[in-house]
């Protein structure tokens, strides 16, 4: 994981009420190539509606993409987590076993 990156995913949040972020996939893993995305879980404390969710989302997309750094943002409150966390085949069980908090 980049440094610059991960400082420019926290100063995307600066304004973005959220309870932590997560980085999963290759970044979290140390797998990744020069181009590899930026996969990311916003947790928030509570749930948002799908709208919020996805106006979430874009702006980190927006913000990201204007530091050259390719991002997918999951948007989901901590009782999503919790509750996606044991489910088969949910992208959030798979990444909850390899997220780094930052």
């Amino acid at each position: 994981m980049n440094s610059a990156s991960v400082a420019a995913i926290k100063e995307a949040l600066n304004d973005i009420e959220h309870e932590r972020c997560l980085i999963f996939g290759s970044q979290a893993r140390g797998t990744a190539s020069a181009g590899s995305d930026y996969d990311i879980i916003v947790v928030t404390r509570r749930a948002l509606s799908h709208t919020d969710r996805f106006r979430i989302s874009a702006t980190m997309r927006k913000r990201l993409a204007k530091q050259h750094i390719d991002a997918d943002s999951l948007v989901r409150s901590q009782g999503k987590i919790d509750d996606f966390s044991e489910l088969r085949g949910s992208v959030v069980r798979n990444a909850m076993r390899e997220a780094v908090t930052i």
